[in-house]
């Protein structure tokens, strides 16, 4: 940080110079500035074209100071050990140059998905977690309003039947994830997908929030949810028969 920082005070020093030896060229260049500016240092502006060009190379240099190397970007990641374990095989010249960049670009890749897919899980989970803490605070004031006879019988059962969703049948399911196309899918690789928490531990209302939420879950949970949904009516069927 502080080579940076020293790499950073000195391209100021000498863009200031730059622009300076810009503003003196451009007045000698000039005869209409000699003839109304007693001295360079009083023309304004940064010296032209060419101070112009001075300032758009710092910036872009200056940038490139404090821009993330491909290592740093990987070591933020969390894929330090992997590597220092690349570059020993590099110094070692089990890998050349070429393979040693690859292998680093395929590793910086694989780091990137691993991130966003672990916020996706992050994310899936706050939104399973403000849902539930909804619910519950929702049936605690609907019971509330019963309790104080605020509301009839008919109209708690009413208002409990949203919150608390009725079993859907094996056409309505399949009419809710109609939008997916899952018969062009990898089944299995959907299914093994790993989700907290883990969808045979939802309960049916948890089922029921995250098919009619689609657009705020993965589509591997989306199917999960689809299955298990049908299982749980298919089960339902048999038992009733």
């Amino acid at each position: 940080m502080n080579y940076k920082i020293l790499k950073t005070f000195l391209s100021i020093i000498i863009l200031f110079i730059l622009i300076v030896f810009s503003k003196y060229l451009n007045y000698e260049i000039k005869y209409e500035l000699r003839n109304n500016f007693e001295s360079f240092l009083d023309v304004p502006g940064i010296g032209g074209l060419l101070g112009v060009c001075v300032i758009l190379f710092f910036l872009y240099y200056i940038t490139s100071i404090w821009r993330k190397t491909k290592s740093q970007k990987i070591i933020d990641l969390g894929k330090g050990d992997e590597l220092k374990k690349l570059d020993e095989a590099f110094k070692l010249n089990i890998l050349n140059k070429d393979e040693y960049e690859l292998k680093k670009n395929q590793l910086l890749k694989k780091s990137v998905e691993e991130q966003v897919k672990q916020n996706d899980l992050e994310l899936e989970h706050d939104y399973y977690e403000n849902e539930k803490e909804r619910i519950e605070k929702s049936l605690k004031s609907l019971n509330d309003l019963k309790n104080e006879n605020l509301i009839s019988e008919k109209e708690y059962e009413e208002k409990k039947d949203e919150l608390i969703p009725r079993k859907l049948t094996i056409e309505e399911i399949e009419k809710l994830v109609e939008i997916c196309e899952f018969h062009k899918i990898d089944s299995e690789e959907y299914l093994n997908k790993k989700f907290y928490p883990e969808t045979k531990d939802l309960e049916y209302e948890d089922l029921y929030y995250i098919i009619n939420n689609q657009i705020k879950y993965r589509g591997e949970r989306i199917y999960q949810v689809y299955i298990q949904l049908k299982n749980i009516t298919k089960s339902s069927i048999s038992n009733t028969n």
